[in-house]
C-alpha cells in the first residue's frame, strides 16, 4: 500500500464489486535470490490474479527487476505462480 498514483485497495474492491470471490486469498511469495519477499497473489479463479510486490510502487519494473520478470514468466508460461 505504497503507491498513491495506483490503489491496490481500489483495485481489489472493483475485482469483489465485479462478484470475484478469492479462491487464494493475499498469499506471499518469493521470486528472489535472497529469500526476501516479493509480495502478495490473490487467486480469483484459474485465470485471474492479483498480485502486488512488496514495497516498490508502480515503479515495481525498475526496482524489483527479478520478482517482477519471474512474476510474468511464471505467468506467460502458465507455471503455478504459488
Amino acid at each position: 500500500m505504497t503507491d498513491g498514483s495506483i490503489p491496490q485497495i481500489g483495485a481489489m474492491k472493483w475485482l469483489n464489486d465485479l462478484g470475484y470471490t478469492p479462491k487464494v486469498d493475499w498469499e506471499p511469495y518469493v521470486y528472489n535470490d535472497d529469500g526476501q519477499l516479493s509480495g502478495y497473489i490473490t487467486q480469483y479463479d484459474d485465470n485471474l490474479f492479483f498480485a502486488t510486490v512488496q514495497g516498490v510502487g508502480h515503479m515495481a519494473c525498475q526496482w524489483k527487476r527479478q520478482d517482477v520478470t519471474e512474476l510474468i514468466m511464471k505467468f506467460i508460461h502458465e507455471e503455478p505462480l504459488l
